[in-house]
C-alpha cells in the first residue's frame, strides 16, 4: 500500500471512530495530521502503513456503514487510488511544495473520495456517513 493511501484510510477510520464511540479527537489527531518540520514529507512516507492502513480504513468503513462485500470491494479500489495519487503528490511535486498547499490538495482528494464513496451507498448508509462527517466537522 501506498503512504497515501494508508493516511486516507487511517484519517477516515479514525474520524468514524471519533464519531461513533465520542472518543475526544484531540487524543488521537497526532496520527493523522500532516507532520510540521521541513522534512514533512519524508516522515509522512516513513509512516506510511501501506496495505494495513488501507485495509483498516476499509474495516471501519464496513463495520460502520454496514457495507455489502460489493460495495466493500468498490471502496477498496476508491482507496487504493487515493493513496496512489497522494503518495504520487508526496514523491513527486516539485520541493517548493508547501505544507499548507499539500493539506489543501489532500483535502480535496478526501472530498472526491467521499464523494465517489458516496455514490455506491444506499440511502441509510449515505445518512449515516452524511452524519459522521458532520460530526467529525464539528468537532475539528
Amino acid at each position: 500500500m501506498k503512504p497515501i493511501t494508508a493516511l486516507m484510510i487511517s484519517t477516515l477510520a479514525g474520524v468514524s471512530t471519533f464519531v461513533l464511540e465520542g472518543s475526544d479527537p484531540k487524543a488521537h489527531a497526532a496520527a493523522f495530521r500532516v507532520p510540521d518540520g521541513p522534512d514533512w514529507r519524508q516522515v509522512m512516507l516513513a509512516r506510511d502503513p501501506g496495505e494495513t492502513g488501507i485495509d483498516h480504513r476499509l474495516a471501519m468503513i464496513t463495520s460502520h456503514l454496514d457495507l455489502s462485500p460489493s460495495q466493500a470491494t468498490s471502496v477498496r479500489a476508491i482507496l487504493d487510488r487515493e493513496h496512489n495519487r497522494i503518495e504520487a503528490v508526496l514523491l513527486t511535486a516539485p520541493p517548493s511544495l508547501r505544507r499548507d498547499q499539500f493539506v489543501a490538495e489532500r483535502n480535496e482528494m478526501r472530498s472526491k473520495t467521499r464523494q465517489q464513496i458516496d455514490v455506491l451507498l444506499n440511502n441509510d448508509q449515505l445518512e449515516l456517513a452524511q452524519a459522521m462527517h458532520r460530526a467529525a466537522l464539528q468537532r475539528s
